[in-house]
């Protein structure tokens, strides 16, 4: 059915999005960390 085939698209296209997501969340999580960094040696300055 289209419904059937229209599922199938979704989860495949999820899946590459999620692929994408996991990994701009990671280096944002990356420049986050750094971020948190900066500004407490900032504070203990």
């Amino acid at each position: 059915s289209h419904l059937a085939s229209e599922r199938r698209f979704m989860a495949a296209s999820s899946k590459v999005i999620s692929k994408d997501v996991m990994a701009a969340m990671e280096s944002h999580q990356e420049r986050l960390e750094e971020t948190m960094e900066i500004m407490n040696r900032h504070l203990q300055a």
